[in-house]
């Protein structure tokens, strides 16, 4: 499936991921938190409050629906889950190509 397939709620979700993996600067590669990261992140508005300009072009002053987790409850995930990353190292700039890891790949038809 082509990236211009997904629709805009899984390309923000796909954005987030991949710079939770950069931010932690972990292995060069997408891990299956990254996803978790970032579908959080994206179910909070997280994307839409960084990137208000994508709201202004896109013409949509809701570019989401109503969140799926309280601000606690995504709070308390979010927390759980970098609990569960490996130690930061030097981050991985956003312009790098990220391979994803073996256990998302496997996922994909061939």
């Amino acid at each position: 499936m082509a990236f211009e397939q997904f629709s805009d709620r899984a390309k923000r979700v796909i954005f987030l991921m991949r710079e939770a993996a950069s931010r932690n600067g972990e292995t060069a590669l997408i891990e299956p938190h990254h996803l978790l990261d970032g579908l959080i992140r994206e179910d909070q508005g997280e994307f839409v409050a960084r990137m208000p300009a994508v709201v202004e072009i896109a013409g949509k002053p809701n570019l989401r629906p109503e969140p799926f987790f309280s601000k606690e409850i995504a709070a308390e995930l979010l927390a759980k889950l970098e609990r569960t990353y490996p130690p930061k190292t030097e981050p991985i700039p956003l312009s790098t190509d990220m391979a994803t890891s073996p256990a998302i790949a496997a996922d994909k038809p061939s």
